[in-house]
């Protein structure tokens, strides 16, 4: 999904939906952000976005009372007077974020219509007043999921660019933190450089730096995907007998046809 169709009145329209357990739009299912949930049905993703978007919220509304010295012991029990009640301690707190986030969570995420008139009232402010921080919360809401977008996308972008690397064969490396930051400057893309090779005596950790290396690179956003090709000739076995490989790669075309 683009991420700029992520608005305010877009998520509107998806949090009216959960809230009238109608379908939300079904652009909003395609979010990269979904990907790490592991669910495979569209009702399995709608259920876990609304769940994770209610848990963000429920998140920064308990960060704002706790700064605004607001006890959290004593929770009403969810009902109009006990929202009316809630909305009343948060709003005589003179703290406009505080405000934004609960109207947001008191709007959409209660299990049951309320009327934005009367709550207004009971603040007592404007409708109008009411509305518009609704709507502030709305842009702060739609601030959190695109931040948590962009960081899903550039995390499957890195997954996806990973797919032909072999796994690292070890659990961390030790002492070449010069050599690997060396390494990757040489692949930016103002360099001039068109080939690395890197050289040393056998077993000396030369294939172990430059799967680290490919592994780094696949991090950074401008490499549409990274191939990796072996020209080893032989694979040492568990019972330490050396087996050759069929066709090793022994030339640059070998590379290329591979």
């Amino acid at each position: 999904m683009d991420i700029d169709a992520i608005t305010p009145e877009f998520l509107k329209t998806a949090l009216l939906a959960w809230q009238r357990a109608h379908e939300p739009p079904p652009e909003i299912l395609q979010l990269d952000l979904l990907r790490s949930f592991d669910v495979s049905s569209d009702a399995e993703r709608s259920l876990r976005l609304h769940d994770y978007l209610q848990a963000g919220v429920q998140e920064r509304l308990t960060q704002q009372r706790t700064a605004a010295g607001l006890s959290l012991a004593d929770t009403p029990p969810m009902t109009t007077q006990g929202v009316t009640a809630v909305l009343r301690q948060d709003f005589g707190c003179n703290n406009s974020e505080l405000e934004t986030w609960s109207a947001l969570y008191h709007h959409y995420f209660v299990p049951f219509p309320l009327d934005e008139a009367a709550l207004a009232a009971a603040l007592p402010i404007s409708p109008r007043n009411y509305r518009r921080r609704v709507h502030t919360g709305l842009e702060r809401l739609v601030q959190l999921l695109r931040r948590a977008e962009m960081d899903a996308h550039q995390q499957y972008q890195a997954e996806h660019r990973r797919r032909h690397l072999p796994a690292p064969d070890y659990l961390a490396l030790f002492g070449v933190a010069r050599q690997l930051h060396s390494l990757v400057e040489l692949f930016a893309p103002s360099s001039p450089v068109p080939f690395v090779s890197i050289e040393g005596l056998g077993g000396i950790g030369k294939t172990s730096l430059a799967r680290a290396v490919a592994h780094q690179l696949a991090e950074q956003n401008h490499w549409r995907d990274i191939l990796w090709v072996s020209a080893k000739q032989h694979r040492l076995s568990e019972r330490g007998e050396l087996h050759p490989f069929a066709a090793p790669a022994r030339t640059l075309d070998d590379i290329v046809n591979a």
